[in-house]
């Protein structure tokens, strides 16, 4: 009978021992497993951070060049953008947030710098609600939506194309 306890006494140890371990490494893992999460999402935001497309860049430094060799008055403003979308990428889009209206006015020049590609084909319709001022958000987060809708909206068009893009800013919320 002694040894029974004795024994049982042991598997109680052995058990809270092998309990109190368990919920160690499951803390330890759970914790890990929230830092891997972060660290992934940190890449995927760097990620969409350098992925200005760069067709994009090759054919507005053609156009560029079109309107250089046509003596165009448009040439300034288009260098101008590319200069400004450019600067927005390479240092601007290091930070963790920008001001929403310093991205607002990257898209614009985006949807500038592509309407010249276009040309009067492009119907581009930007809509801008809310209050933007004070407002903050990771830059350049919404580029991908803006060079998706040219990537797969204008590929199978020969006449008009339509681009709306609407921006609602309510209770701390961009929609």
């Amino acid at each position: 009978n002694y040894v029974s306890a004795v024994f049982i006494g042991e598997i109680y140890v052995i058990a809270i021992g092998t309990s109190i371990k368990m919920t160690i490494d499951y803390i330890r893992f759970k914790k890990k497993t929230t830092e891997l999460q972060k660290v992934n999402l940190e890449t995927e935001l760097a990620f969409l951070k350098s992925q200005i497309q760069p067709h994009f860049f090759f054919n507005t430094l053609n156009n560029l060049y079109s309107l250089s060799l046509d003596k165009s008055n448009k040439a300034p403003q288009t260098v101008l953008k590319l200069s400004e979308l450019m600067s927005y990428v390479i240092y601007d889009a290091k930070q963790k947030r920008v001001p929403l209206v310093n991205e607002i006015k990257h898209l614009q020049n985006y949807l500038d710098l592509e309407s010249l590609r276009f040309g009067p084909r492009l119907s581009v319709e930007l809509g801008i609600s809310g209050e933007i001022e004070g407002k903050v958000i990771p830059p350049v987060l919404l580029l991908p939506f803006i060079e998706n809708s040219f990537k797969h909206g204008t590929r199978a068009t020969d006449g008009e194309i339509i681009i709306d893009i609407s921006l609602h800013v309510a209770n701390d919320r961009l929609t």
